[in-house]
């Protein structure tokens, strides 16, 4: 293989040299909103994994409790309970699992946007970029 006449790399274009810079930093910007979501659905994960241990523990401490109940109206107090209970514990999950999506959401397009916007400029020809 030929080395090119840039001397930039093995891909290098001559004369895109600006076009091949930018590409670089959008890669770089692209690549950190990537961990930057790897790691928020990991944190989703561990959530989840935490409120699901929580609610098998409370699963197990119904059926003990029904276990020991004396007599039916105890059992369906006990089962009325646990399910009001499980549908509140749920619907504050719900909750919290949105609000880390919509989170997310705001962080990727606080990351991507001025890369965006830089990218346009250049791609138009203004010169005009976001970097300080």
């Amino acid at each position: 293989m030929t080395d090119d006449k840039t001397g930039s790399g093995p891909f290098a274009m001559p004369g895109m040299e600006g076009t091949q810079k930018q590409m670089a930093e959008m890669f770089e910007t692209m690549a950190k909103a990537q961990g930057q979501v790897v790691d928020e659905m990991m944190k989703q994960n561990i959530e989840v994994l935490g409120f699901v241990k929580e609610r098998m523990e409370k699963d197990r401490a119904m059926v003990a409790a029904l276990a020991s109940a004396k007599d039916p109206a105890e059992a369906a107090e006990v089962w009325s309970g646990f399910w009001q209970k499980a549908m509140a514990d749920y619907g504050d999950e719900t909750g919290k699992l949105s609000e880390m999506v919509q989170g997310l959401a705001a962080e990727m397009l606080n990351a991507i946007n001025p890369a965006a916007a830089e990218a346009m400029a250049a791609a138009q020809g203004t010169g005009k970029t976001t970097k300080n």
